[in-house]
């Protein structure tokens, strides 16, 4: 899709292939999306729903640590308050009991053990 876009968009710009976007390509279609998907359908059997969505939250937190990490990207003080109340509204989210909908129990309930198709 990305590539017929910019067929579509940047007619007569030429793409510049280099080591390192083959690289990332490759990455992002590889572990940077299916292995995290399959990881994402694994868990949330798991985990209650209020982490998992947490996990966008928090992964826009990464990014911005890493880049100021790996990259030397400046933090400014706009960014450092904003990633504070991501990580306390985040604890407060790990730490609230999930209550039932409508007192209806949402769980799907374990096999009996010896029970037919």
């Amino acid at each position: 899709m990305l590539l017929s876009f910019h067929f579509a968009i940047e007619t007569g710009a030429p793409a510049h292939w280099t080591l390192g976007s083959l690289g990332s390509l490759v990455y992002l279609a590889g572990p940077g999306t299916v292995v995290t998907f399959l990881c994402l359908f694994w868990l949330i059997p798991r985990v209650p729903m209020v982490v998992i969505g947490i996990i966008p939250i928090l992964d826009t937190l990464i990014a911005v640590a890493l880049g100021a990490l790996v990259l030397h990207e400046p933090l400014a003080g706009r960014l450092l308050a904003p990633g504070a109340l991501i990580l306390l509204g985040a604890a407060l989210a790990g730490r609230a009991r999930s209550s039932p909908v409508g007192g209806l129990d949402l769980q799907t309930p374990e096999p009996s053990a010896g029970a037919g198709p």
